[in-house]
């Protein structure tokens, strides 16, 4: 048959990784609040690797608390992982499921 072979099992072992990655990630976003996750999705469409709250802050017009609770919430999801300075969180990376 045309489906047979090692191609067509690594194409389909692909596409399910695919989808559990997809369905991870709504499951991730389906936790968040609408902002939180339009902000995430911000960071994916401006191909953010990593930012400081501030910075994210200011180029949004939202106070820095508002980014950093935004930031707590897709971290505690896995979207975000926190970069630590000195036991402070002082930037995030943008992780892409």
């Amino acid at each position: 048959t045309p489906n047979s072979g090692p191609e067509s099992a690594a194409q389909k072992t692909s596409e399910l990784v695919n989808e559990a990655a997809s369905s991870q990630l709504n499951a991730s976003l389906s936790h968040l609040s609408s902002k939180e996750r339009a902000f995430y999705e911000r960071l994916l469409e401006e191909d953010v690797e990593e930012f400081a709250p501030i910075d994210a802050a200011r180029a949004l017009g939202v106070t820095n608390r508002t980014v950093i609770n935004w930031s707590a919430a897709l971290a505690e999801v896995g979207l975000l992982e926190p970069q630590l300075v000195k036991q402070r969180i002082r930037s995030y990376r943008v992780v892409r499921l």
